[in-house]
């Protein structure tokens, strides 16, 4: 057999035998209880009837008194002989089963060593003692004519033994008892007290780490809202668009000098014909999808800025493939993403390309027209190749696009 499972035998045999041996104990205090509450319920009897009305509350006083002084006396020298020791663990002799105050039990100690001692040596001197104990007993209740003595003797002896034993008994069960239960409420206590630590340090540390997600999270909030203010200056201080190589820009308005009248209507009738059907990239599959058509053709390139972080220079060219065969010279439209301040721009070409760099901080698609509208081109920003590292969207779900 395993000495896990002896132990676990052994240790439930021990249990069972305390169990036992403390219902033995209380049930010899139950019997001395009755026992003592019987004689003095027949004692008291023996005087109702054998003494005049006159001296039976006298009688019976006195022997209630005399009785209950040395029950009591019986009761202090068994509490005394019956106060538990502290039991050490087997194991670690640090445990032990309770640790409360010991003074008492060296008092106990002391005290019986003391009345076991002087009543071996003073035996006569004692029983001289109770002989007169008894004598003044026989004299209180001598007044009807008998003779007392010997019922004082068996009074002082029952009632002190009687005390000593169901004092003695008590203390050996209740009152261990209420020892043991004191100490397990206090461990009890102690372990509450420890969960409920366990418990506050716990919810400590996840406040504290809630507080630091916060603080990442406000953190993560103002770098985003530092990058949308950059962002903001740049748009602001750029014009959403800055020019390359001095190409001119016309105005986005007619003007005698600039756009002209009929070149803005057929703007207009192809946005109002082609609509968007893609509402994160408006342009995206509006005006073709060929990004070279009838000699023309549109290319960009995507550069990291060097004054932003996640801020990229979108250079866009739409130039002649056949530039002494069919120049470019007339006015190039751009239609870009509508997050733009503006959406559709208008390009003079020069040296038979139409050039600018805008800003932007995701990939989106662009429109060129050109040749008055006789040559549609689209090129979408997502599929160049060599696009820095996080300008092209994911194309796993709806695209969402922004630029400024």
């Amino acid at each position: 057999m395993p000495a896990t499972n002896t132990t676990t035998i052994s240790t439930a045999n021990n249990a069972t035998n305390e169990e036992n041996s403390s219902r033995e104990l209380e049930a010899i205090l139950r019997w001395a209880i009755t026992t003592v509450g019987t004689i003095t319920a027949m004692a008291l009897l023996f005087f109702m009837f054998f003494f005049s009305k006159k001296l039976i509350w006298f009688a019976v006083s006195n022997y209630l008194v005399v009785a209950a002084a040395l029950f009591v006396s019986g009761c202090i020298l068994g509490f005394l002989f019956g106060i538990p020791k502290v039991v050490k663990d087997s194991v670690n002799s640090s445990v032990t089963s309770f640790s409360d105050n010991a003074n008492l039990e060296e008092i106990s100690d002391w005290l019986t060593k003391i009345i076991v001692g002087l009543t071996l040596v003073q035996f006569n001197q004692i029983k001289k003692m109770l002989n007169e104990a008894a004598d003044h007993i026989n004299v209180a209740f001598r007044s009807e004519g008998f003779d007392f003595f010997v019922l004082g003797y068996a009074v002082i002896i029952f009632y002190i033994a009687a005390g000593f034993l169901i004092s003695y008994f008590w203390t050996r069960t209740n009152y261990t008892y209420i020892l043991a239960k004191g100490k397990k409420d206090i461990q009890n206590l102690e372990k509450k007290i420890d969960l409920l630590k366990m418990e506050n340090e716990q919810k400590s540390q996840e406040i504290q780490k809630a507080e630091q997600e916060k603080t990442q999270l406000e953190g993560e909030k103002t770098m985003l809202e530092e990058k949308t203010e950059k962002l903001k200056e740049a748009v602001q201080r750029e014009g959403n668009m800055r020019l390359v190589n001095e190409n001119p820009l016309v105005e986005t308005s007619p003007t005698d000098d600039g756009i002209n009248e009929e070149l803005k209507k057929k703007i207009d009738k192809l946005l109002e014909d082609r609509k968007s059907t893609v509402p994160d990239d408006p342009q995206k599959g509006r005006w073709g999808g060929s990004s070279s058509l009838n000699q023309r053709k549109i290319e960009a390139s995507v550069v990291e800025n060097p004054a932003y972080n996640d801020i990229y220079d979108v250079n866009l060219v739409v130039k002649s493939t056949d530039p002494k065969g069919k120049p470019l010279d007339k006015t190039v439209v751009l239609l870009l993403h509508d997050s733009f301040g503006n959406e559709v721009l208008y390009l003079k070409p020069a040296n038979n390309e139409a050039k600018i760099t805008l800003l932007a901080y995701e990939a989106f698609t662009v429109g060129a027209i050109c040749d008055d509208g006789d040559t549609i081109l689209e090129l979408d920003l997502n599929n160049l190749p060599g696009n820095p590292p996080g300008f092209n969207y994911s194309t796993e779900s709806s695209p969402v696009n922004s630029t400024s």
